[in-house]
């Protein structure tokens, strides 16, 4: 009966300890969905976590299923690494039918815009309005972007990354980010002096492309 008092008495705190968190607005660890990472990529100096339950699209967009069928979707890390503090401008409207490949979350770094893109086919059944105006720095967790009812998930995933593939294809997406900042910038020590032996990658270094050059990137790393 003691070792019952004690749990109870344990629960209880946990509870109350929850809802003062809530109040300032902070979220408890106990209460935290945790994201199984299957690998730091690490290319050079930047390391990006892939959530292991999570497919990624061609243009760093990742797609979460949920329990209810639809996907959650958002920017992946390797952006926020590339990018930098990147301001959300605007999100597709709840209601819409969106294409694989259709604008879904619009931003601007400085002057510069871009977008970001569906890697499925479906409905837009919710958005994250609370991004708008938001540098996004939470990106597989408060950070998400809006949720899809899919249609033909499973011709849309065969050509998405999971697992693995992910890993893979991440470390050969910074080689090729590197190359295009040499080839692209005007101060190309932002991705190290050469490129094959062990320079250093800045992060944010996209953010330091003129418009034409983030237009080109935009194309290259963010269309699907």
């Amino acid at each position: 009966m003691v070792a019952l008092y004690v749990l109870l008495g344990f629960v209880l705190l946990l509870v109350i300890d929850y809802f003062v968190i809530r109040g300032e607005k902070k979220y408890h660890p106990a209460f935290q969905k945790k994201y199984e990472v299957i690998e730091n990529v690490v290319f050079d100096n930047i390391s990006v976590t892939v959530p292991a339950d999570s497919y990624v699209s061609k243009g760093h967009t990742w797609g979460e299923l949920q329990g209810n069928g639809l996907i959650k979707i958002g920017v992946d890390e390797f952006i926020l690494k590339s990018i930098g503090q990147f301001i959300v401008t605007g999100i597709v409207k709840s209601g819409t039918v969106v294409k694989k490949g259709d604008a879904i979350i619009d931003a601007k770094l400085g002057d510069k815009n871009f977008s970001f893109r569906s890697p499925v086919d479906g409905t837009v059944n919710f958005v994250n309005d609370d991004l708008i105006g938001k540098a996004i720095s939470d990106p597989y967790g408060e950070d998400w972007g809006v949720m899809v009812s899919p249609i033909n998930f499973e011709k849309n995933a065969a050509s998405l990354k999971a697992n693995e593939k992910v890993v893979e294809w991440m470390k050969n997406e910074f080689i090729r980010l590197k190359n295009y900042l040499v080839e692209n910038s005007l101060q190309p020590q932002l991705a190290g002096d050469t490129m094959l032996d062990g320079g250093k990658m800045i992060e944010g270094a996209v953010a330091h492309l003129n418009k034409e050059s983030i237009k080109k990137f935009e194309d290259e790393f963010l269309t699907i």
